[in-house]
Parts: structure tokens; sequence; C-alpha cells
């Protein structure tokens, strides 16, 4: 058991080693995937992780094809840009859209206020109208109720003077002797 440990650590430092010679060879292909794939991270004992060595090869392929594709990433730059830019004149159409309703709700809102205001200035003047009115009208009541009282206190002492007048005529003619008789004094019944 010992040998074949042996023998595999030697297997994986040939391998590591010429990986390492073929990265110092393959200029084109250098960078940061590289540099991780062909660095040894093993302690003592430790196996070479073949998963780590696939995945590494395959990210250092991956560089390899996007430096190798430039003029393709070139047209998607270009083209990306070219999105960018329309995205741009966008948003500053929306944006100028947005300014110039932003300015049209807070005249609406200006003129909301005022019309809020001119509303309730009318409405306390007409309040004030209905109460100035609403006086008038009680005083002009208390007037009429009060003229009514003394009309009717003026017609109960009209009819208690007729009263008494024809009281005093009934007497005088009594006494007189010409009887008035089936005559009649005025009437003692209160209007109201």
């Amino acid at each position: 058991m010992p040998h074949r440990c042996r023998t595999r650590a030697r297997a994986e430092n040939t391998l590591l080693e010429e990986m390492r010679q073929w990265a110092d060879a393959a200029v084109e292909l250098r960078g940061p995937a590289l540099e991780l794939l062909v660095r040894d991270g093993r302690g003592d004992g430790e196996r070479l992780p073949v998963g780590k060595l696939t995945a590494g090869l395959a990210q250092v392929a991956g560089e390899a094809r996007a430096r190798i594709d430039a003029a393709g990433h070139h047209r998607q730059a270009t083209a990306d840009r070219a999105v960018a830019e329309q995205a741009a004149g966008a948003w500053e159409r929306a944006r100028t859209l947005w300014e110039q309703e932003l300015g049209a709700a807070d005249q609406a809102a200006q003129a909301l206020r005022g019309a809020q205001v001119e509303a309730r200035e009318q409405d306390a003047a007409e309040q004030e109208v209905r109460e100035q009115h609403q006086e008038t009208h009680r005083r002009q009541v208390a007037q009429a109720e009060a003229a009514v009282a003394q009309a009717q206190e003026a017609a109960d002492e009209a009819e208690s003077a007729a009263g008494a007048a024809w009281e005093q005529w009934q007497g005088l003619v009594r006494s007189s002797g010409h009887g008035a008789q089936g005559r009649t004094g005025p009437s003692r019944r209160r209007r109201r």
C-alpha cells in the first residue's frame, strides 16, 4: 500500500510539473485561472484534487475563448453601448416628461389650494350674510309680535272703555225713563 501511495504522489507531482511547463509555454493562455491551476496547494500526503484540476482547465479554456472572441466581444460592446445610449435617451425623455407632469401637478395643486381658499372665504361671507338675515328676521318677528301684543292690549282697552261707556249710557237711559229695550251693548268678546 505505501508503495502505491508513493507512486501516485510521484505521478501527481509529475503531472503538476508538466502542467507548469505547459503553462509557461502557453503565453496566450496566461491568466488568473491558469496561475491557480498550476499552484500546488496540497499538504503532505494529500492527493491532487482531480475535480479541481478539471474545473480549472475548463476555466482556462473559457478565458482563452473569451480572448479569442475579441471581435465578438467588440460587436457585443458596441451593441451594448447602443442599447445603453437608447436607454439613456429614453430615461432623459422620461425625466423631461416627469418634470413637465410635476410642474403641471404643482400648478393644479396651487389652483386647487386657491379655489379652496376662495370657497372657504365665500362660504364664510355667505354664512355671515345668512346670520345677518336670520338676525334681521328674528328682530322683525320680535317687533311684529310686540306690535301684535300692543295692538291686542289697545283693543282690549278700547273694548273695556266701550263696555264702560255702554254701561254708563244704559244707566242714563234707565234713569231718564226711556227704556231701551231690545238693544244690546257692544260685544264683550275679546279678539285675539
